[in-house]
């Protein structure tokens, strides 16, 4: 998919519809697996999201919160 032109009035409509409708899809899922954020800020594309940490290894995979051990084990080892 090519983007639309910068500074076209029109590609900002566009990309600002886009956001909030991510923004909503992402916060559904957030709330569906348990997840809540704290604070969250936007501005254009850009979108900060503050929220408790997970525990180390879990993953979402497929609509679900997976503990994954491999993960758990290659953090440890940078540590």
């Amino acid at each position: 998919m090519k983007g639309g032109s910068i500074g076209m009035n029109l590609t900002g409509v566009l990309v600002q519809i886009f956001m909030i409708c991510w923004n909503r899809e992402f916060a559904k899922r957030l709330q569906e697996v348990g997840i809540v954020w704290r604070m969250t800020g936007k501005y254009v594309e850009d979108i900060n999201i503050i929220t408790p940490a997970t525990t180390p290894g879990l993953r979402y995979k497929d609509g679900k919160m997976i503990m994954n051990i491999t993960s758990i084990e290659e953090v440890r080892r940078w540590l």
